[in-house]
C-alpha cells in the first residue's frame, strides 16, 4: 500500500490526529499501519525524486505556513522540503482536489534493468539454455527479491491487532471493584453476639466413635439426565403423580427410539407405582368420616322467587359417564397427519409426557386412527388412583349437541378452516375471538419452524418442541394441563378435571 494514499484516506476522514511519529523513526497510523519516516511515497519532484513519508508528512502538519516560513521550518527540523511548484498540486491532491501522476518507487520493486541485457548476453555464450535457466539469468530475480525483502515492514502485530479504538472497560472495572469490595466487607463484618447461655452446665459430648470417623460422607448422584434428579424436578412441578411418570421414562433415550420397547417400559412404570400406591393406601389407618354442615337456611323475602337450585350435572351423552362425578372434558385435535398432535399421538403426549412425530406413530399404529382416545390424566395429581379421563376426538360434536359443555380446549393446526363447524360467535367466517373466550386454545410447533401469521393474533398458548431433544416434552405437558386448570377454575367449571 502506498503510504501517500494512505495518509489522503486519514486526512479526509479527519483523523490526521491519529497519524503520529515515534522516537524510533515510525509513522503510526491509528494503530492499524506502521510505516518507516523515509518510505519512498508514489510522487516524484522535478529531478525524478521520490518524497518521503515524513517530508509529506511535514507539509501537511505546516500547511498554515508561508513556503519561505516553511523552508525556514523544515530546515530547522533537518527535513527535506516540497519544492515550490509541487506544494499545490501535493495539498490539492491531499485535499482530494486533484489527481497526480503516481509511480511505485522502484526501491520498493528492485531494479531490474540489466536483466534483459543479461539474459542476451547468456544466450549468446556457448553452452547456454534456451529456456533461461542459466545462473546468470536467474541472479537479476533474485536480486530483486533481496531488495524487496529489505524493503519489506511490519504492518502489524498481535498487539496492534488487540487495539479496540474507542472501547473503554472502565466501566466493566467498576463493577468488578464494587463486587469485590462487598465481599471484603462481608468477610470482615463481625460476627454475632453469642446467645446466652443458662447457668447449668451442658452435658459433655461424646466423642464420635472410630467407626462413625471412618464412615464416608453420602454421595447423591446427579446429573441433567439422573433418574432420581429427574423424579425431584417432576416432584416440584407436578406432585408425587408427575414423579410417577418418571419410572416409566428412559432418560437415556428409550422413548427417542419409539416401537413397542417404550410403551411396554411406560406400562411397567405405572403398574409398579399404582401397586405401591395401593399398598401404602392399604397400611395407612382409615380417617374418621368428617360431618357434612347443614345446607344454610334461606329465609323467603316477600316480592323475591326463590331461585331453583341448579344441577351440577351436564346434558348426558354416551360419552359423558365419569364414576367419580362431574362430566369428562373433551379436548379437541386436528384431523390432518401433518399437525403436532392428531388421534394417533395425542395420548402418549397427554398422559405420558412423551412426544412422538405423528408419521412415526401412524406407522406403529398401521394407519389405524381411532375415532375416540381416552387420557388418564395424573399431572398436577396426588397419584394413579386420583387419575381423571380426558375424552380426546378429532371430529367436533354436532351443533346444539349437549357434548360442547364438555369442549374445554383444542390444539390448533393454525388454519382457520379447523374451526368452521364450531358453534361460536364468527367461527364460521374466521373470526375467532369469541371461540377462545369458551374454549382454551394451544398451538405446538418445532423451534426452528415460524409461528404461523395467523396464529399470533389468536389467543393461544403457544408451546416450542425440540426437533430431537425429547426431555423438555413433559414440563410442557404439565404446563398445558396447569394452563388448562386455570382457564377451567375462572370459568367455575364443573367438570371433573
Amino acid at each position: 500500500m502506498d503510504p501517500l494514499s494512505l495518509l489522503k484516506d486519514f486526512h479526509q476522514r479527519g483523523r490526521i490526529a491519529d497519524v503520529s511519529t515515534s522516537g524510533d523513526g515510525r509513522v503510526n497510523f491509528g494503530g492499524s499501519y506502521v510505516f518507516p519516516l523515509t518510505a519512498n511515497t508514489a510522487f516524484q519532484n522535478a529531478a525524478k525524486d521520490y518524497y518521503t513519508l515524513e517530508v509529506v508528512l511535514f507539509l501537511l502538519q505546516n500547511r498554515g505556513l508561508s513556503h519561505p516560513e516553511y523552508i525556514r521550518q523544515a530546515n530547522d527540523k533537518k527535513v527535506g522540503a516540497v519544492a515550490f511548484t509541487d506544494r499545490k498540486k501535493l495539498l490539492d491532491f491531499l485535499d482530494g482536489k486533484g489527481e497526480l501522476q503516481l509511480d511505485a518507487p522502484e526501491a520498493l520493486l528492485g531494479s531490474t534493468a540489466a536483466a534483459p541485457k543479461r539474459n542476451a548476453a547468456s544466450a549468446s555464450e556457448p553452452g547456454a539454455a534456451a529456456d533461461g535457466s542459466d545462473p546468470a539469468a536467474k541472479r537479476p530475480r533474485l536480486d530483486a527479491a533481496a531488495t524487496g525483502a529489505r524493503q519489506e515492514r511490519q504492518l502489524r502485530n498481535r498487539n496492534t491487532m488487540l487495539i479496540a479504538p474507542n472501547k473503554d472497560f472502565q466501566k466493566v472495572l467498576a463493577i468488578v471493584e464494587k463486587a469485590v469490595a462487598v465481599m471484603r466487607n462481608k468477610s470482615n463484618a463481625p460476627a454475632p453476639a453469642p446467645a446466652p447461655t443458662s447457668s447449668k452446665p451442658a452435658p459433655p459430648k461424646s466423642a464420635p466413635s472410630q467407626q462413625q470417623q471412618q464412615q464416608p460422607l453420602p454421595i447423591k448422584a446427579s446429573g441433567r439426565f439422573d433418574r432420581e434428579v429427574a423424579k425431584d424436578q417432576l416432584r416440584e412441578m407436578g406432585g408425587e403423580a408427575a414423579a410417577n411418570l418418571a419410572s416409566g421414562i428412559d432418560m437415556y433415550g428409550a422413548y427417542a427410539k419409539g416401537g413397542a420397547g417404550a410403551d411396554k417400559a411406560a406400562a411397567a412404570g405405572r403398574d409398579k407405582a399404582q401397586q405401591a400406591h395401593a399398598q401404602a393406601k392399604a397400611k395407612a389407618p382409615a380417617a374418621p368420616p368428617v360431618p357434612k354442615a347443614p345446607p344454610p337456611k334461606v329465609q323467603a323475602v316477600a316480592g323475591v322467587k326463590r331461585p331453583a337450585p341448579s344441577s351440577s350435572k351436564q346434558p348426558s351423552s354416551k360419552l359423558s359417564g365419569n364414576p367419580k362425578g362431574g362430566s369428562i372434558p373433551i379436548i379437541i385435535v386436528p384431523a390432518g397427519l401433518s399437525a403436532m398432535i392428531n388421534m394417533f399421538n395425542a395420548q402418549s403426549f397427554l398422559e405420558s409426557g412423551r412426544y412422538e412425530p405423528a408419521e412415526e406413530a401412524s406407522k406403529r399404529m398401521e394407519g389405524q386412527k381411532p375415532s375416540l382416545v381416552i387420557v388418564s390424566r395424573t399431572a398436577g395429581k396426588a397419584g394413579p388412583a386420583d387419575a381423571v379421563p380426558y375424552h380426546v376426538v378429532d371430529k367436533p360434536p354436532e351443533k346444539g349437541s349437549p357434548d360442547w359443555a364438555r369442549v374445554v380446549a383444542v390444539i390448533t393446526q393454525g388454519v382457520k378452516w379447523q374451526f368452521k363447524d364450531f358453534p361460536f360467535k364468527g367461527a364460521a367466517t374466521g373470526d375467532l375471538a369469541d371461540t377462545f373466550k369458551n374454549v382454551c386454545g394451544f398451538y405446538l410447533h418445532y423451534n426452528d419452524e415460524k409461528v404461523h401469521d395467523v396464529v399470533a393474533n389468536w389467543n393461544v398458548k403457544i408451546y416450542k418442541l425440540q426437533r430431537g431433544l425429547r426431555h423438555q416434552d413433559t414440563r410442557i405437558m404439565m404446563d398445558m394441563f396447569r394452563t388448562l386448570d386455570a382457564f377451567l377454575l375462572a370459568r367455575n367449571s364443573t367438570l371433573s378435571y
